[in-house]
């Protein structure tokens, strides 16, 4: 602590001492800076430490333990270091530090995973140097987590994927090899993590030679004895120098954890394992939280203003407020600052029993923005637009083009009318707003087909995945293929909302730039001559051509399940009002901002009706812009990758050649050359694809979880009826793995029928009851 006040000169230095240990007692200091922490965050980590029952504390790493948010975390969320620069420079951007006595070791939060990636030697030097240092290391992590299992896949399933010179060199390398190449690789992980281990307990004078020489000659003996081929040597030395690039231990050692079981994945499904493992591992990183800060900021969720200091970019000193030399928190008001020499008191929700305060008064942070809720929608309509635009083309023919149109328009009309609904009962998810309108009775019934609906939604989107992999996969079993999809989207269902929603902004800017190196590559490829003439067989044909893209772009019933949990982002996150108590048993007051995510609770069932307080023309503005914004800023991106899509099929094929292809999207995909580099990429086009197509059968699954939760009258169970909701959505998904041709066309109908239902004709009556109850209430006030 004497290192840490040189280097931090400034009566806003605060140190509190407290005592961990029932049976030896251990002294523990904490400290912040009084005017930059934020009062949530100083008040959490001191009831966490309050309330460690344990009979003594050994070192900082045991108390690191306790103060973590999650109980079994993947990835490191309290950051350990012995540099006393480092906790000067965490508590100038208004981190605290936690330091137990006869520890050198000193805990930093809140962080995010890329503080795990920067050091404190990137403020030292040339910031374009250390951006690029920083890209390194991302690309190093990774490297050390996937290398193996890309390698293990394209050698065991893909082998067209490698350029040809490269996979001859690389099939005569194996040759004479005993193993297949996912035991190969498992092998030689486990070796280099036995030699590492290795290392570090021998004498360190010794320890180098020892693994220098052990790599090398086990190594050779190996390739001499036919175990393993060169090449696999090549991968696994530059996956061990990728983990030694990450700056600190505790995030490389995830890397090294995680590689193990998506090589296996690789070995067993190829790019579909990787996919679904790396989804997974991705959607558990988004719901990470240190602190209530989410644990990929400011990447997901993107916040502008903290991209200075970022692992894509470090800004110049000279820049004012440069994050790297002077990172400010958001400032307390001086009601909140303590005073000098102050005990600080608990929070009073520290004192109902079983009650953390952070748990609450964090929570706010954990809400989405209307950025992330057009992202999620945009994931939601990019989905089918593997499928949609080839039936448009076949359907209207050289006309497809205004069908595409149409269906854009549509789309408009389709958000417009949601967002109103929606805009009427804010802070109120679908289920209440339908119990609202319709009354509990009919409600239910009317909540029972939106449940059935998304529930139908989550196999078919587990069928799209299987039919597409089925072009990467032939010989693997169709219902492998969707049961894998459904268990993976059960584990990221669970997760909530929030978290798809970052992945989802990160899938988005990826999606993009792949969006425009396509239009740009497949530009030359377009044929004029197959979009002209129009309408030779009048707009039935284009009506038809644009009905299914509108069942398929209609999924913004889900808007009413996302702008609920949403933030005004004109206020800064953690600031918004709690929603108000009920008032009544048949009437609750809303709040004047969007209500905290855990405490959005339908009517108690029993209630006679759920008509809600009628909220301010101004609150239902602001809902009804925010959630116009999102609907249309999804809807309008994933329409436009849509007509991309659609020009290009269109362009690219005629008619007949289109006929003749079972998914045209990997054909136009195939089109793309990028020389000797990389071949057959419609591989890398399903790898973009899945993910996009995994979050919109998440967000069903939450959805139907959702609603089966207010219908069975439970209280924030939810989670609990995903996994039942994956399990009944497989009978939909194997409607096309199985040979019964009647069966398929019912549920597809069922499901088309049910679309429009859902999406169009209820929305619209809801809408139309509202108005007119609307209408008698304003007579009944006004009198005869």
């Amino acid at each position: 602590m004497a290192l840490i006040r040189n280097r931090v000169r400034t009566p806003a230095l605060r140190l509190e001492r407290l005592e961990v240990g029932k049976t030896a007692s251990t002294a523990v200091a904490v400290a912040y800076l009084d005017d930059r922490v934020d009062p949530d965050v100083l008040d959490a980590v001191l009831w966490r430490i309050r309330s460690i029952d344990a009979d003594t504390l050994s070192d900082t790493g045991e108390l690191g333990e306790f103060l973590s948010d999650q109980r079994y975390p993947v990835f490191p969320t309290i950051l350990m270091t012995e540099r006393p620069d480092r906790v000067a420079a965490g508590l100038m951007e208004g981190k605290v530090a936690v330091a137990v006595d006869g520890s050198p070791v000193v805990l930093l939060a809140p962080n995010s995973f890329w503080d795990f990636l920067m050091s404190p030697e990137d403020y030292y030097q040339n910031p374009f140097l250390v951006t690029l240092i920083r890209w390194v290391r991302v690309a190093s992590f990774l490297i050390a987590m996937l290398l193996p299992s890309l390698y293990v896949a394209a050698t065991s399933f893909h082998h067209e994927m490698i350029p040809t010179t490269l996979a001859l060199r690389i099939a005569a390398g194996r040759e004479g090899t005993a193993f297949p190449a996912v035991v190969e690789a498992l092998l030689l992980e486990a070796q280099f993590e036995l030699l590492r281990e290795a290392g570090l307990r021998i004498p360190r004078k010794i320890g180098t030679a020892v693994s220098i020489v052990g790599v090398l000659v086990i190594g050779q003996a190996l390739v001499a004895a036919g175990v393993v081929s060169p090449i696999m040597i090549t991968v696994v030395g530059a996956t061990a120098v990728s983990s030694f690039a990450v700056p600190i231990f505790a995030v490389s050692a995830p890397a090294r954890l995680l590689r193990f079981p998506l090589m296996l994945l690789a070995g067993s499904l190829g790019v579909y394992g990787v996919v679904l493992g790396t989804f997974v591992i991705f959607a558990h990183a988004a719901s990470l939280k240190s602190f209530g800060r989410p644990y990929l900021t400011p990447i997901a969720p993107l916040r502008l203003k903290e991209l200075a200091d970022s692992p894509l970019y470090r800004a110049p000193r000279w820049i004012p407020e440069h994050p790297g030399s002077r990172r400010r928190s958001p400032q307390v008001p001086k009601a909140q600052r303590r005073s000098a020499g102050c005990r600080i008191p608990r929070h009073p929700a520290a004192r109902r029993p079983g009650a953390p305060p952070d748990k609450e008064r964090l929570a706010a942070s954990d809400r989405l923005s209307a950025r992330e809720v057009a992202a999620l929608l945009a994931m939601m309509y990019s989905a089918p637009l593997v499928f949609s635009p080839i039936y448009m083309f076949l359907t209207a023919g050289r006309s497809a083009w205004l069908s595409g149109l149409l269906s854009g328009v549509a789309g408009v009309v389709i958000v417009l009318l949601w967002a109103r609904l929606c805009a009427w009962f804010p802070g109120r998810t679908l289920p209440e707003i339908v119990d609202a309108i319709a009354g509990r009775t009919a409600g239910w019934f009317i909540n029972l087909v939106f449940a059935l609906y998304f529930l139908l939604e989550t196999g078919v989107s587990a069928r799209m995945i299987g039919e597409v992999m089925l072009q990467i996969l032939s010989e693997t079993p169709p219902p492998v293929l969707m049961a894998l999809a459904l268990a993976a989207g059960a584990a990221a269902a669970r997760l909530g909302p929030q978290a798809l929603g970052r992945m989802a902004t990160v899938h988005v800017g990826v999606a993009s730039g792949t969006f425009v190196i396509t239009l740009v590559t497949l530009a030359s490829l377009i044929d004029g001559r197959n979009f002209l003439p129009v309408l030779v067989d009048g707009w039935a044909p284009v009506l038809r051509g644009a009905s299914r893209p509108v069942a398929l772009l209609g999924h913004v019933a889900l808007l009413a399940f996302l702008l609920p949990l949403t933030r005004d982002d004109r206020v800064p996150a953690g600031s918004e009002r709690a929603p108000a108590a009920p008032a009544a048993e048949t009437q609750r007051q809303p709040a004047p901002g969007p209500p905290d995510p855990g405490r959005a609770r339908g009517p108690r069932r029993g209630s006679r009706g759920s008509r809600f307080a009628a909220p301010s023309t101004e609150a239902q503005a602001e809902y009804f812009r925010r959630g116009l914004w999102a609907g249309a800023a999804g809807m309008g991106f994933s329409w436009l990758a849509f007509y991309v899509m659609l020009l290009l099929e269109q362009g690219v094929f005629s008619a007949e050649e289109a006929s003749r292809l079972t998914i045209p999207a990997l054909a136009v995909a195939r089109a793309i050359d990028v020389g000797v580099f990389f071949e057959r990429v419609e591989v890398l086009l399903i790898a973009l694809w899945t993910p996009a197509v995994m979050i919109k059968m998440c967000l069903f699954m939450y959805s139907a979880a959702k609603m089966i939760d207010h219908l069975v009258g439970t209280r924030d169970a939810h989670r609990h009826y995903v996994i039942p909701v994956a399990a009944a959505a497989m009978p939909a998904a194997l409607t096309n793995a199985v040979d019964l041709l009647t069966l398929v066309r019912v549920i597809n109908g069922v499901w088309a029928a049910m679309a429009i239902l859902v999406k169009e004709i209820l929305p619209l009556g809801l809408l139309c009851v509202h108005l007119v109850q609307r209408r008698v209430a304003r007579a009944r006030r006004t009198g005869p």
